[in-house]
């Protein structure tokens, strides 16, 4: 293979590569969206800038133009990132402090896996009810002060990289 065509071969590579990125990463971001929709939080308890961002356009459109605005998008995209590590780190401390808590919690969070089994309609009402009644709200409060923590919302990047 000649040069051009190696070079012509990596730029579609890289195309690709990008487009598959940046899809995932939207995805994320839709499904840190749905969390905060689905368990009543307000987008700034997710994002540090409440969404801001992804309001007014889709979201690869946006991150696909942090790629390409030069000099400010690194740091949009570097923020949505610690966003992202921060939501999935207090997603997996939530989940630890629910399961840790007295004998009740663990009950009522046996019960959210009960949903899952096969059972009669009564079992699943009863498990559903308990669910919302005792272990989702433990588990947004969970959630949401680990957010407030913040042990996670700090650069990924080390300034002198930059």
């Amino acid at each position: 293979m000649d040069s051009g065509t190696k070079r012509k071969n990596r730029k579609a590579l890289s195309s690709r590569s990008i487009s598959a990125l940046v899809s995932g990463v939207s995805r994320l971001v839709d499904g840190q969206k749905q969390f905060a929709d689905e368990m009543g939080l307000p987008y700034a308890r997710i994002f540090q800038d409440g969404f801001e961002a992804f309001k007014d356009a889709p979201v690869e459109e946006v991150i696909l133009s942090w790629l390409d605005s030069g000099s400010g998008g690194h740091e949009n995209i570097e923020q949505l990132f610690v966003d992202l590590l921060g939501h999935q780190m207090a997603l997996v401390e939530a989940l630890a402090e629910i399961r840790s808590q007295p004998p009740m919690r663990p009950a009522s969070l046996q019960n959210l896996f009960g949903l899952f089994q096969s059972g009669s309609n009564h079992h699943t009402q009863a498990s559903h009810r308990s669910y919302m009644e005792v272990t989702a709200p433990a588990f947004i409060a969970a959630y949401a002060r680990a957010r407030e923590q913040g042990r996670f919302d700090r650069p990924l990047m080390d300034s002198r990289s930059r």
